[in-house]
């Protein structure tokens, strides 16, 4: 089925849904290698000489974000040459009006199939950032490991709107559908009808997941890092389409819940799969375990963790995990 709706964005982005297999809302996962991934011991080491937390989430009693919030990720590269882990911080921060902080974020610009359009802005908020490793499989010594600091202007929408809001809404499409089959009637006959706030909430994982890899971007090492398990478009696709065109597919039906006190979060906590394709062939294959964006989890936009699998390289994966969290302590 073509895609529902289209946003035009700094990256033209197309979203096409997975309507395939109408099964029972998934209550029961298998297991998510990055929710089972431990750290090094190197990395546990450092980690102690440096009084950084390596277990514990600290939710705030407030419901706004303060500069001080820190958000603290596992991040591991699984490939034949071995393992690397690094400890990534987000931690939310005050604009540096010496820097030009903060610069304006551009608008997206939400169209849909109906001819509906809308303007989404996006109000931008400071992240500094924190990249410590590499840490290696087998070596004990941490002689190599260095710290890399970065900034990064993202959407403090995209962070508040976080990734739970699309699962809870997907786990009742799903039901509606599989209600819709259980009356006899062929997804052909049945064709979902999506209103604008449906499809804008639709649209907000793609705002959320932009603005985390912004975020991570901010330092190069990082990015670099995550890229590794991305099949890039070549330079004649490039061309060709004048650009690059990233589309995602979703599976409804398979967004699940995991158990109460996963990674000891006291919130509900999501998964669902996702697949990511640039200009038209596929970039990366994705698990994302998602939970509520409660300070100081809004510096992630409450994501938990995230398995990648390069598409054609299968021996490629990544995963990240969140480790610790704590808010800002009360000021004075």
């Amino acid at each position: 089925m073509p895609p529902p709706f289209h946003v035009s964005c700094p990256v033209f982005l197309r979203i096409g849904i997975l309507l395939a297999g109408m099964n029972a809302i998934l209550t029961a996962r298998t297991e998510n290698p990055a929710l089972s991934t431990q750290p090094l011991p190197a990395l546990a080491t450092y980690a102690t000489a440096h009084n950084i937390p390596l277990e514990g989430v600290t939710l705030a009693a407030r419901s706004e974000p303060h500069p001080g919030d820190e958000v603290r990720y596992l991040l591991e590269l699984t490939q034949p040459a071995g393992r690397q882990q690094w400890l990534v911080r987000f931690i939310a921060d005050k604009p540096d009006k010496a820097r030009g902080e903060p610069k304006p974020l551009p608008d997206d610009i939400f169209r849909s199939n109906s001819g509906h359009a809308r303007r989404i802005h996006h109000t931008p908020t400071m992240l500094a950032l924190e990249f410590i490793g590499p840490f290696t499989a087998g070596e004990e010594s941490t002689t190599g490991v260095t710290t890399r600091y970065g900034r990064a202007t993202v959407s403090a929408e995209s962070l508040e709107a976080g990734l739970m809001r699309y699962s809870e809404w997907a786990r009742a499409i799903a039901a509606r559908l599989k209600a819709a089959a259980a009356s006899g009637a062929r997804p052909a006959e049945t064709p979902l009808q999506l209103s604008p706030e449906e499809e804008h909430l639709l649209l907000s994982v793609i705002f959320s997941l932009r603005a985390f890899y912004e975020a991570a971007s901010g330092i190069p090492a990082c990015r670099d890092v995550l890229d590794q398990v991305l099949q890039k478009p070549s330079l004649w696709s490039v061309a060709s389409n004048r650009g690059v065109n990233v589309g995602f597919n979703y599976d409804w039906n398979a967004v699940g819940m995991l158990p109460d006190g996963t990674l000891g979060l006291a919130t509900r906590v999501h998964e669902f799969p996702m697949k990511m394709s640039l200009n038209g062939r596929p970039a990366l294959d994705m698990t994302l375990t998602v939970t509520e964006t409660r300070p100081p989890l809004r510096s992630c936009a409450g994501l938990v963790s995230l398995t990648a699998q390069h598409p054609t390289d299968k021996a490629k994966f990544l995963y990240l995990r969140l480790l610790s969290a704590r808010p800002a302590p009360p000021a004075r």
